[in-house]
């Protein structure tokens, strides 16, 4: 017979050292609104379902209510990029105060924008409305930990970019404080590694000129030691393009 927990413990990785300071739970792509999960192009294939609510609903409650028990006991959640599945009021709206039951946004909770929280066609911006506004980067501190939140969508297509004043923000940030551990979260993949990778191809992740950039702040800082993001809705690290110590992890869809 196989050991169950020998095989647990192969799979689990070993913590760091050190006393635990806080349980930071990672999580994106929610597309709250949507009517089912699984789905590619024009409702194809037929995607899943539940009974009695939309699937992301379902799976949003699902997760905030797992981090609560015991065995997880979350002191804050990150939920990297598309919180919505159409960026409408009614959408922000209800993610908002779902999160809202769960804790407090820029306490317990942070959330950086998607590609599908993007504005509506007639330009206006819902989700900015309801969280905060387009192409601005947020910084939050959890104790001693810094965390920065960057917008990288485009008003248009599922690709990703960061505009220059908050690329400049960014830098001045890091900058002024290079040693503060940091953990940097954003919707799109960042690495090279990444951009092969994922099925939709280099076009659907940060553009090369901007991950580059990325790339040089983090040499300079040596206090940020992980990279969050979503987008390609799959669980999987990916290795710096350069030589920094910095974690890029990419973490599957909520919904």
């Amino acid at each position: 017979g196989v050991d169950p927990h020998a095989i647990t413990d192969k799979l689990t990785a070993d913590p760091p050292p050190g006393r635990l300071l806080h349980t930071i739970a990672l999580a994106d792509d929610v597309h709250f609104g949507e009517h089912s999960s699984g789905l590619i192009v024009a409702g194809l294939p037929t995607g899943l379902r539940h009974e009695t609510e939309h699937y992301p609903d379902f799976m949003l409650t699902a997760l905030l209510d797992d981090l609560r028990r015991p065995d997880r006991a979350a002191d804050q959640l990150i939920v990297a990029g598309d919180l919505t599945d159409a960026g409408t009021l009614e959408q922000c709206l209800g993610v908002r105060a779902r999160l809202d039951e769960w804790g407090v946004l820029g306490r317990d909770y942070f959330v950086c924008r998607g590609n599908h929280d993007k504005p509506d066609k007639h330009r206006i911006d819902h989700w900015g409305t309801v969280f905060h506004a387009r192409q601005r980067l947020v910084e939050y501190r959890v104790g001693e930990l810094r965390m920065i939140g960057l917008d990288t969508t485009r008003l248009r297509g599922s690709g990703g970019t960061i505009v220059a004043p908050q690329l400049a923000h960014l830098r001045e940030l890091l900058a002024a404080d290079p040693d503060r551990p940091t953990l940097v979260f954003g919707h799109h993949p960042v690495t090279s590694h990444a951009a092969v990778s994922n099925p939709g191809g280099p076009g659907f992740v940060l553009d090369r000129t901007n991950a580059a950039a990325l790339g040089a702040l983090y040499r300079d800082a040596p206090g940020v030691f992980l990279h969050h993001c979503g987008h390609t809705h799959r669980n999987r690290r990916n290795r710096p393009d350069s030589g920094v110590d910095v974690e890029f992890l990419e973490v599957a869809a909520t919904k």
